[in-house]
């Protein structure tokens, strides 16, 4: 019973008043008072020395801290009956920095005490003090500097640290390939560098100069010449710079009849434009590990367009401008496959609305970001507008549509990019324009358009089973709509924005997002859009779909905007940068594009 004057009961309060509060403060009060205990060499109950310097400390306290000291406290060793404890294997500066951060978690680390403190924490396991001056050094990480790192990095067994030296290294490789340095790397380490596809902002050529410089630098070094160049990706050297620097400059390189094959791989590889899908390999593949949006063609209000941006979202500067297409295009359909853009027929017409498909075409443009210039390949067995254009298995899939002799399509055919060559599959359920697809799985999805039979938009929702040949039909979307767009991220599918009739026959706009679970077959509706968006196009990137330009029947005007959508907060945005004009029926995907001097600007600027 306490002393106080009343009882509990007298206080009446609710027994459901039960409550668990955490102090903020506890925490640091509790070690600014055994930090003061320490310094009045109070209740101190064991001495650890160091280089003849002796620290009073307690034993709770540094037992708490590190598995080492709660080994040699609570255990049989005989340093748990001593009072004084000579520590060998750190200095007095770094076992004083220790004890400190036991105290007071805090430590001040300078350039003259980093190894004392960095030696003193491993040697003691004070993991969270290692991974203070991991950060340290990371912070202080410079060119001249970074074989000291590595060597420490070695000598206490830190992995974590070595990657961050060696991502620095990858970072700046076109300053570290001018330091003497790198003619002091064993072969095996050149070449786990110069296989990186991180590996950005330095020339093909660049890189295959400074490896054959290491190569020729000790003549013993020649017997890795295979194992070396095999890292240098040729085919991305153009191919009159192949003749002019590689093969004229380098006698070894045609000489050794381990390199040559090397070579052959890359004239092969110039010489078969339309074959080059088929050629694809370790050495074709851009060094760069981020993806961009391209974005193609459209209309707007100076009618169709032929050109085409690379939009950077996370860049100060966030366009570059690419070679324009090789004719102008709207209400086509761009999907990415390895690493080339496609660009699928549409139509050439100036006018909005569209003209039913009479301006449909069937051309298909690919486009290289290796070279950076557009190829023409086969064309589609039939004239194709405001249709659907999915990527699956390695092949493209064109799906329904119209043209200028049907309104409606059921047709579908795919492309073989390997072969360059497109094949009739199994036809849609029905004629169907205006729809959207994506693939989800082992399946293709088809959602919504304009419906030949029933002759207004739909909400049906089909399944395509890429290798049974067939089409299925799935739970129907809760509206009808048309001119949308439909993308997949993780297991669910969205649809997105395009545009209804009402009762008057007036288009109207759609705000209203919906979700798919295939596995439930169900249905649900998500935030909206901020913009309605129709005959607009999207892609998915980082986990999140953008939605970019279209048309508002409201107010009959093109769209620059560029929305994005975030499905694991359900939330919408705005981006800062949209189109460069007002559009509607672009094309877009995803790719990975050569670093640009955007890229180092913002870097240098950072």
């Amino acid at each position: 019973m306490t002393s106080l004057p009343v009882h509990s009961e007298d206080l009446q309060l609710p027994a459901s008043l039960t409550r668990t509060y955490t102090s903020k403060v506890h925490g640091g009060d509790i070690l600014r008072g055994l930090n003061a205990l320490r310094a009045e060499d109070s209740l101190c109950d064991v001495t650890l020395t160091a280089e003849r310097r002796s620290f009073p400390v307690h034993r709770v306290v540094m037992a708490a801290l590190t598995d080492y000291f709660r080994a040699m406290f609570t255990g049989p060793l005989r340093e748990s009956r001593e009072n004084c404890i000579e520590l060998l294997g750190v200095t007095a500066v770094g076992l004083h920095h220790v004890i400190e951060y036991a105290y007071t978690a805090q430590v001040r680390i300078t350039p003259d005490n980093i190894l004392d403190v960095l030696e003193a924490a491993n040697h003691l396991q004070v993991k969270s003090l290692i991974d203070v001056c991991c950060n340290y050094l990371r912070e202080g990480l410079e060119l001249k500097n970074h074989r000291a790192v590595l060597a420490i990095a070695d000598a206490c067994g830190l992995t974590h640290l070595r990657v961050s030296v060696e991502s620095h290294i990858v970072k700046n490789f076109r300053l570290f390939t001018e330091e003497p340095e790198f003619m002091e790397l064993d072969y095996m380490k050149l070449c786990s560098f110069l296989a990186r596809d991180d590996l950005e902002g330095c020339w093909e050529l660049s890189l295959f100069d400074v490896a054959a410089q290491w190569l020729l630098n000790k003549p013993e070094r020649l017997q890795y010449a295979r194992q070396v160049m095999a890292c240098i990706r040729f085919p991305l050297i153009r191919e009159d710079l192949l003749k002019e620097v590689v093969e004229s400059q380098y006698d070894f390189m045609k000489r050794n009849p381990t390199c040559e094959p090397l070579l052959e791989e890359a004239r092969q590889y110039h010489s078969n434009v339309l074959m080059q899908p088929a050629l694809q390999t370790a050495r074709t593949r851009i060094r760069n590990t981020k993806e961009h949006m391209l974005v193609v063609g459209g209309e707007g209000d100076l009618g169709v367009m032929d050109s085409v941006f690379e939009v950077v979202m996370e860049a100060r500067v966030n366009r570059w401008d690419r070679p324009t297409l090789p004719k102008a295009m709207a209400y086509h359909r761009v999907a990415s496959l390895d690493n080339f853009a496609y660009v699928v027929g549409g139509q050439n017409a100036v006018n909005h609305p569209v003209d039913l498909g009479r301006s449909g075409i069937s051309d298909v443009f690919r486009f290289d970001p290796r070279r950076n210039d557009w190829t023409q390949v086969t064309s589609l067995t039939e004239l194709r507008t405001d249709f659907a254009l999915v990527e699956a298995q390695g092949c493209l899939y064109a799906i329904g549509g119209r043209n200028q002799t049907e309104n409606c399509l059921s047709s579908v055919e795919r492309y073989d990019p390997k072969q360059n060559l497109w094949s009739r599959v199994a036809d849609l359920p029905e004629a169907l324009h205006g729809h959207a697809g994506c693939k989800l799985g082992g399946n293709i999805y088809i959602s919504g358009g304009f419906s030949l039979q029933l002759m207004m938009r739909i909400s049906t929702v089909y399944r395509y089973d890429i290798d049974g040949n067939s089409w299925h039909e799935e739970s129907g979307m809760v509206t009808r709509r048309a001119w949308h767009n439909m993308a997949a991220v993780g297991n669910k599918m969205f649809v997105l924005g395009g545009n209804e009739k009402n009762a008057n026959g007036e288009e109207i706009d759609l705000k209203l997002v919906e979700c798919y679970n295939p596995s439930t077959r169900q249905w649900t509706v998500m935030a909206n859009m901020p913009v309605p968006q129709s005959e607009s196009s999207c892609l998915v990137l980082d986990e999140k779909i953008y939605v970019l330009g279209g048309y508002r029947w409201d107010t009959q005007q093109f769209l620059s905007v560029i929305s994005q959508f975030d499905p694991a907060k359900n939330e919408w945005c705005i981006c800062n940068h949209g189109l460069p004009e007002p559009l509607s029926g672009v094309g877009c995907c995803t790719m990975v594009f050569e670093k640009r001097w955007w890229q180092e600007n913002q870097e240098n600027s950072d």
